[in-house]
C-alpha cells in the first residue's frame, strides 16, 4: 500500500493498496483545497449523493493509466465544516475526470466501511481502474450494510472464497463472478442469501478452475426486486508450480477475533491500522494466527506477512466490532 501524506493547512491523507495493477509506474498526489467545478448528483447504493465535504478534493495523476488490475483507495479528511450531525454512514467518494467534469461513482463503497471520529473522515473505495479527481460526499440518508470480511485464498491451486454480512435486507443470492483482466468478469457460480436478517452470516464459494497466473474475483449481490450491488475485487495469484498466495485471513466462529493462516514458516504477522501504525505482531512459525480484535473500532485494517526471504504479502480487512 502507499500512503500520499497531502493537504495545506491540515494533513489529508489518501492511501492506495493495489489489486494486480499494471501499466502504471509511478503516481503523483496533491490536494486542493475547496471546492470547484458542479455540484456533485449522483445515486450510489440506491441514495441520492448532492454534497461534497468542502475542504477540498484530491488528484491522483499517474504516468500512465492502468492497462489491467484494479487499486483501492481511503480518503481521510480534515479541515471541513459542513458535516455536522449526519451518520458517517452517509458518506462515499466521488470521482471525475477534472474541474470541468461531472461527480460520478466507481468501484464499490462498503456500507459501514465508513469512519467520523475526532474531526476526521475517513472513507474507503474498491476496484478502482483509472486515476483522476476524487472527493468525499454525502446525501440525506445511510448507506445500506454490505459485506464486512471478503477474502480470496489460494488451497492446492483451488482458490477459496469467504465473506460476512453483518445484516442483510431482501438479499436473494450473491453471483460469484471471476476475471482475467480485472475488467471483463463472468460467472462461476451463486450462493443464496439469507433474505432479511440482523444477525450476522458467513459465506463460502470453492472456485477449482482459476485461472493461472492472476485470477480475480467479485461478488455481485441481488436483492428480490433485481438491484445489485458489487464487491470489492480480491486477486490471487497461481504460477502453476509453486502455488498462489500463502496468507488468508477469515473471521472466528466467535466473531471476536481474526484467523490467519500463512504457510511461510517463521513469518511475521501483523495488525496495521489505516494510519500505518502496527498493533498487533507476532510470528507465526508456519502455523495458524489468532489476532484478537476485542477493545477495537470498526474500520478498514490490514493484516500483513513478512517472511524471512522478503516475501511481503497484505489482506485487507473491514472489521466490524458488534
Amino acid at each position: 500500500s502507499y500512503d500520499f501524506p497531502v493537504g495545506s493547512t491540515e494533513y489529508e491523507l489518501a492511501q492506495l493498496t493495489t489489486n494486480g495493477l499494471t501499466g502504471t509506474a509511478s503516481v503523483l498526489g496533491y490536494f486542493t483545497p475547496g471546492i470547484n467545478g458542479a455540484t456533485p448528483n449522483v445515486t450510489v447504493n440506491g441514495v441520492l449523493i448532492n454534497t461534497l465535504l468542502n475542504a477540498g478534493c484530491w488528484t491522483l495523476t499517474p504516468n500512465v493509466q492502468p492497462t489491467g488490475g484494479t487499486y483501492d483507495l481511503t480518503l481521510n479528511e480534515r479541515g471541513h465544516t459542513n458535516a455536522a450531525a449526519i451518520s458517517q454512514q452517509q458518506y462515499t467518494v466521488l470521482k471525475r475526470t477534472n474541474s470541468a467534469s461531472a461527480w460520478a461513482h466507481e468501484g464499490t463503497t462498503v456500507g459501514n466501511s465508513q469512519l467520523a471520529s475526532g474531526g476526521v473522515v475517513t472513507v474507503p473505495l474498491y476496484g478502482l481502474a483509472s486515476f483522476s479527481d476524487f472527493a468525499i460526499g454525502f446525501g440525506n440518508a445511510v448507506l445500506p450494510v454490505e459485506l464486512t470480511l471478503f477474502t480470496a485464498t489460494v488451497s492446492n491451486n483451488d482458490v477459496l472464497l469467504n465473506w460476512r454480512t453483518e445484516s442483510e435486507l431482501n438479499n436473494h443470492y450473491f453471483d460469484v463472478q471471476r476475471s482475467a483482466d480485472g475488467f471483463h468478469f463472468e460467472s462461476i457460480g451463486s450462493v443464496e442469501g439469507h433474505g432479511t436478517s440482523v444477525t450476522a452470516n458467513n459465506y463460502n464459494f470453492m472456485d477449482a478452475e482459476p485461472f493461472t497466473g492472476v485470477s480475480y474475483y467479485r461478488l455481485r449481490q441481488v436483492d428480490f426486486d433485481g438491484t445489485h450491488a458489487f464487491s470489492p475485487v480480491r486477486a490471487v495469484t497461481i504460477d502453476g508450480l509453486n502455488g498462489g498466495s500463502t496468507l488468508a485471513v477469515w473471521s472466528s466462529a466467535s466473531g471476536s477475533s481474526l484467523l490467519v493462516k500463512n504457510t511461510n514458516a517463521d513469518a511475521v504477522i501483523s495488525l496495521v491500522d489505516i494510519a500505518g501504525r502496527v498493533l498487533i505482531s507476532t510470528v507465526s512459525a508456519g502455523n495458524d494466527v489468532e489476532l484478537a480484535m476485542r477493545g477495537f473500532a470498526s474500520g478498514v485494517y490490514f493484516v500483513r506477512s513478512v517472511a524471512l526471504n522478503g516475501n511481503v504479502q497484505t489482506q485487507k480487512v473491514i472489521w466490524s466490532n458488534k
